[in-house]
């Protein structure tokens, strides 16, 4: 499978970069990665990334709506070798 790309926005300066944290959801499937992402974006701060990881083809329409529906801001998305690979930036 090839490479799919989104545009790459930068991140908002911070006095301390933050460390991307990342949601292992491989073998999961819907709608466990987007729980994982909603639960753990109320737990960090406006301008912090996620990286999800999943290996359900549902995660990316289910990431799209949830995006829509939250207006967090989608950094990255990728798909490489049946792992979708989704940077988030929490933005409200």
């Amino acid at each position: 499978m090839g490479f799919l790309f989104f545009r790459v926005t930068p991140a908002p300066r911070k006095t301390a970069m933050a460390d991307v944290l990342e949601i292992d959801a491989r073998n999961t499937f819907c709608p466990v990665p987007i729980m994982r992402l909603a639960a753990r974006i109320k737990q960090v701060e406006i301008g912090d990334v996620i990286r999800v990881l999943a290996t359900d083809p549902g995660f990316k329409p289910d990431l799209h709506a949830w995006l829509k529906g939250t207006r967090h801001e989608l950094v990255s998305f990728t798909h490489v070798d049946k792992v979708l690979t989704a940077e988030i930036r929490k933005t409200r």
